[in-house]
């Protein structure tokens, strides 16, 4: 009886280890992130009301930024509960394309999808320079303008 019971648990123990090891655990989009160069990428656009290229220098900037994302300022967003994007950024690389947004969440101020998983990803730095590129306005009802 004993034994039979173990047997029905060990799946789900597998399963739960799986989950608690990989999906919830930032490390493979934090070394994607810092190992990501210019060349990389193959094309890549910032959107809001309408998505425009990046010239060369701007993916530059935009991957030297991206490299500088750290486990610590990733959050699994285990509900994948957020807003509609305002603004974000797309890019190709190669046959792959990754996706980072507005996300104005606890978490963080961007959002990404990896590995089945959305993150939240706190970095200000990376947030004003998409807001920048982007020439996203902001929320005008918080605006202090006329």
């Amino acid at each position: 009886m004993k034994h039979t019971i173990a047997m029905r648990l060990l799946p789900l123990l597998l399963l739960v280890l799986l989950v608690c090891t990989g999906c919830a655990r930032p490390d493979g989009l934090a070394k994607w992130a810092q190992s990501l160069k210019a060349e990389d990428v193959t094309e890549a656009y910032i959107w809001c009301n309408s998505e425009l290229p990046l010239t060369q220098e701007q993916i530059e900037a935009v991957v030297a930024q991206i490299n500088t994302i750290t486990e610590d300022q990733l959050t699994w967003n285990k509900e994948s509960a957020g807003i509609t994007p305002e603004y974000g950024l797309r890019l190709i690389c190669g046959e792959k394309e990754y996706n980072i947004n507005h996300a104005d969440a606890p978490g963080g101020g961007l959002e990404t999808h990896w590995k089945n998983a959305q993150w939240w990803i706190e970095n200000p730095a990376l947030e004003e320079l998409l807001i920048d590129l982007s020439g996203w306005p902001g929320y005008p009802e918080y605006s202090n303008a006329g």
